[in-house]
């Protein structure tokens, strides 16, 4: 099984959703498996810009940012956050699957 692999089948695990509000739980995950552009919160938070998360947040999310550092630094993929740059490139190649789809191509050609 491979890394991506795991991931995917972690990520499938309700717990591991817990410590993030409920009503930002769909956006992580979208952003994470498909690299589809959340929110202007949470694009701050992946992006590392905390003066933004924090003006960007609602009154559930305020108080909550060390939960998303948390998470990200424990359950997600190192590549998904932490600079602009690397947010940018997470969209545009397609989170998780589009690495996914670009370790078969990689497979294909061996």
């Amino acid at each position: 099984m491979t890394v991506l692999e795991d991931y995917r089948k972690e990520l499938e695990q309700e717990a591991m959703w817990g410590i993030l509000p409920v009503h930002m739980r769909a956006g992580m995950r979208l952003y994470i498996e498909s690299g589809i552009e959340p929110g202007s919160f949470l694009a701050a938070v992946l992006c590392n810009d905390l003066r933004e998360a924090i003006g960007r947040a609602d009154h559930i999310n305020r108080d909550r940012i060390p939960d998303y550092v948390q998470f990200l630094y424990n359950r997600a993929p190192s590549a998904c956050w932490g600079s602009p740059a690397k947010y940018l490139k997470w969209v545009s190649h397609g989170g998780l699957s589009g690495l996914k789809l670009a370790d078969s191509a990689e497979e294909s050609k061996t």
